[in-house]
């Protein structure tokens, strides 16, 4: 695979990957890292800042160009 790029190499190998062969220790903290994720994405949501820069992006488009986690 010398002659592949690094991102086809990486691509092969994740699409040959079954769930199967992923260790339990890996799959739990990805799951502990994605909820991490979503609380720091939600938790803030409903904060005077988070509205006010909603406020303001909506001015720049609608809300069908784009999502933001925890709002409408």
């Amino acid at each position: 695979m010398p002659d592949q790029t690094m991102a086809k190499q990486f691509a092969t190998f994740a699409a040959g990957l079954r769930f199967e062969d992923v260790p339990i220790a890996l799959v739990d903290k990805a799951k502990l890292h994605i909820l991490d994720t979503l609380g720091c994405a939600i938790a803030p949501a409903r904060s005077d800042s988070a509205k006010t820069i909603l406020a303001a992006l909506m001015r720049l488009g609608t809300a069908h160009e784009s999502v933001a986690i925890g709002q409408g």
